[in-house]
């Protein structure tokens, strides 16, 4: 970028260029470069003015579908009157599901056609017009209180510094409150999705679930100490079940002792393989083939910072979000509460979703600890048999009883 006519080391006998001014993009460079004497060295002091504006970045330009012309009516009457008997024609689930999809996204673009659109930037909702005045007012006064050194000045400055801080603070809570204040549900307002799958594909997966749990119920394939995911079982028929059971036991004077077990990523950890197997013996030949589709051929990639991995197999796992995930995972635990059987003192294991309770009553807490000992080995080789890990430090542990009862560890 130098002049090669300005040379920057200038002795009695030579005259070279050797401190140069290198750039990779020459328009950010304002004007021409310049030397001149310090005095100090027998090197000219190499001037150069570099353009400081920073450009705006590029748009963000993104496909949505646009709702201003939608017709329900018509929307319908085209999604009846729709050829999907087609799909039919073909014999792999693959197919009939590519068919079924290019059906309804071409209804789709005709009632709901894609539109680009532009996002500038990202603006920050509770910084109002009023607070950006007061934050050039202050931008304003610091470069005159550095300028004139003025105590008065950055007494100033400071209070305005402050009084922006508080402004912003109070904005930003004030949004906030104003925006939970609105919410008329908060059991749907804080249901956000895992994991966000199309929605042709989870009105597939509502069929086939509907169809699964149907089975499950009218052949009673389900363990009854499953609690999530099945009809009449709910979150709080098992508390009550288990609240009911401790009492009774702490009535005839026994100690209960009972573990909490969480699993490490239970969702994730999954084998295709052990569960495929498992669904051997509960679904018919054209349902297996169907389940092998859904959960084979996925694939993950992870980008991080626009940079994106090779694309790699998944063979663990059920998708997390979609409509048939919890039910894979039921019927691969349906199993897991069976390994009580033939034990000494009646214990019980329950289990919801991925969480898992054992709970054992004995005359004393040494038993209690004899027992449960004897359920949590069975249930290490059960894990190790279907590739779940416990978590150790979200697993707990409590006993309950009375005074007389609880002498405390041995």
């Amino acid at each position: 970028m130098n002049d090669r006519n300005q040379p920057t080391r200038v002795k009695s006998d030579t005259k070279t260029l050797i401190d140069l001014v290198i750039t990779s993009k020459p328009e950010i460079i304002k004007g021409a470069i310049k030397t001149t004497e310090l005095g100090i060295s027998d090197h000219k002091l190499v001037l150069a003015t570099i353009w400081s504006k920073i450009k705006r970045p590029p748009p963000n330009i993104f496909r949505a579908r646009t709702f201003k012309r939608f017709d329900q009516a018509a929307f319908v009457k085209d999604i009846e009157s729709a050829p999907w008997s087609v799909c039919s024609v073909f014999n792999d689930p693959d197919d009939c599901y590519w068919a079924w999809l290019r059906i309804f996204k071409d209804i789709c673009q005709v009632h709901a056609p894609y539109r680009e659109v532009k996002i500038r930037s990202v603006s920050v909702p509770w910084i109002t017009p009023q607070i950006q005045h007061l934050t050039n007012k202050r931008f304003k006064m610091l470069k005159m209180a550095q300028r004139l050194g003025d105590p008065n000045l950055w007494a100033e400055y400071r209070e305005l510094r402050n009084r922006v801080t508080r402004e912003v603070r109070l904005s930003k809570s004030r949004y906030y409150l104003e925006l939970f204040n609105e919410v008329k549900d908060c059991k749907s307002y804080w249901n956000w999705p895992i994991l966000l799958l199309s929605l042709p594909g989870k009105l597939m997966e509502s069929m086939v679930a509907s169809t699964t749990t149907m089975h499950v119920t009218e052949q009673g394939l389900g363990n009854p100490n499953q609690w999530a995911y099945t009809q009449s079982h709910s979150t709080e028929l098992l508390l009550v079940k288990i609240t009911d059971d401790w009492r009774q036991a702490i009535d005839k004077k026994h100690v209960v002792g009972m573990v909490f077990v969480d699993f490490r990523k239970a969702f994730d950890a999954i084998p295709h393989s052990i569960l495929l197997r498992k669904l051997q013996s509960w679904w018919s030949w054209g349902l297996m083939v169907l389940d092998k589709g859904y959960l084979s051929g996925r694939t993950q990639v992870t980008t991080i910072n626009e940079c994106q991995s090779q694309s790699v197999l998944v063979t663990f796992g059920v998708p997390q979000g979609s409509v048939l995930g919890p039910n894979l995972f039921s019927i691969f635990c349906n199993d897991l509460p069976n390994i009580t059987e033939g034990t000494d003192g009646d214990p019980h294991l329950h289990m919801h979703a991925d969480d898992t309770t054992v709970y054992v009553s004995a005359p004393t807490d040494d038993l209690v600890a004899s027992k449960l000992n004897e359920v949590l080995a069975r249930l290490y080789t059960w894990c190790c048999e279907n590739c779940l890990n416990p978590h150790p430090t979200k697993t707990e542990y409590m006993l309950l009883g009375g005074r007389r009862q609880l002498t405390g560890p041995k």
